[in-house]
């Protein structure tokens, strides 16, 4: 909802705030809080960049890309300044709009959300973040009361689903008590219909996790390092050096929450006939055969791994094609990996102290992914 004449001084009116190409602070006042609590803001900006800032807490940005922006500020009760300013692209006016939930009317929704989970067969929660580059998250949780509602709405119907619209991974506390997870990160104009059908099984929800999601705020290879970040003095040391995404998690041995490449499917699938053929041109094509063993298609799981070319990594990822499985068809999947993995594949090499190259040993494995922690 819009604040309130009432709760700004001067009162804010929203819409157009610069002139083309104008610049500068468009609004300087006070703002009255009635409670001490959380509350979203939401903050937009069209024809060029404002930034808002209250109380003196970090600055909103808003852009035509970003669309409405939310944040949930912790004010206390009394009076805060407010300043917003920004400029104007050269051919169009800046236009803004202020809108908050009060920390009230948010406890209303949330009970009204709870209420009605109870009642419904299936739970569906829809979870989303604000992130965007140059804007550092401040933790790997949702942001505001996501987590606590999510968790509500479990406790009252074991049939929720979450769906998220994340940019990135976020902790999970509420995982063991749902029943399904669709990680739909920010799908863009066609990202409803693409959901409706995931959630109605008209389509096989065929993505694997880009990235290893964590499963605690200090299990990743960025925690407890202030050098790696944020930075110490303005500078950020990426020390860490090959050990990056899933190979810090084989190295230290920390279990993620979700492995990269991780990914469901509405069937399972029975994996056979595993082989590596060497060929000429020092290439090493796997196949095996894949079947679905329930009735509707389906893509798999999978991946390929090679010991590394050197002893600080455990292991080395491969890509592999994928397709489609029909329930009626038992089908050969085939490899190829990068010619570097190849080259482990066949003759499992790694450098020795001393120039050249040595055999490693360890074997070429291929088939899904490892499982999420339990």
């Amino acid at each position: 909802m819009p604040v309130p004449d009432s709760s700004l001084a001067p009162a804010f009116k929203g819409g157009k705030q610069l002139q083309p190409g104008g610049q500068g602070v468009f609004y300087k006042g006070r703002l009255t809080v009635p409670a001490d609590g959380d509350y979203k803001i939401a903050f937009s900006a069209v024809g060029g960049v404002a930034n808002l800032q209250i109380a003196g807490q970090s600055a909103v940005l808003g852009t035509e890309a970003f669309g409405t922006v939310t944040t949930t500020m912790h004010l206390t009760r009394g009076t805060h300044e407010v300043t917003m300013n920004g400029w104007a692209f050269e051919k169009t006016p800046l236009s803004v709009e202020l809108s908050w939930v009060t920390p009230e009317a948010a406890r209303t929704d949330f009970d009204r959300a709870v209420a009605a989970a109870a009642k419904a067969r299936t739970a569906i929660v829809f979870a989303q973040d604000d992130s965007a580059e140059g804007v550092d998250r401040t933790s790997l949780s949702l942001p505001g009361r996501q987590d606590e509602l999510i968790a509500a709405v479990t406790k009252v119907n074991p049939r929720t689903i979450v769906v998220l619209n994340t940019g990135s991974s976020v902790l999970m506390p509420w995982l063991r008590d749902t029943a399904a997870v669709l990680e739909m990160w920010y799908p863009g104009q066609e990202g409803a219909e693409a959901t409706a059908a995931l959630l109605f099984g008209d389509a096989d929800p065929s993505g694997r996790l880009t990235q290893t999601f964590p499963a605690t705020e200090t299990g990743h290879p960025m925690a407890g390092d202030p050098h790696r970040y944020p930075g110490v003095d303005g500078k950020e040391t990426y020390s860490e050096g090959l050990n990056v995404g899933y190979r810090w998690y084989d190295r230290t041995g920390v279990a993620p929450l979700f492995p990269f490449g991780y990914g469901l499917s509405y069937t399972t699938f029975a994996y056979s006939d595993p082989s590596v053929v060497r060929t000429p041109g020092d290439s090493t094509p796997r196949s095996r055969s894949v079947t679905p063993v329930t009735a509707r298609a389906g893509r798999p799981s999978r991946s390929t791994s090679a010991p590394a070319r050197t002893p600080r990594l455990p292991r080395r990822c491969a890509s592999s094609p994928d397709s489609a499985r029909s329930p009626s068809n038992r089908e050969s999947s085939g490899a190829s990996p990068s010619p570097s993995t190849r080259s482990n594949c066949a003759t499992g090499t790694s450098p020795p102290a001393a120039g050249g190259w040595a055999p490693a040993g360890g074997p070429c494995t291929w088939g899904p992914p490892p499982p999420r922690r339990p």
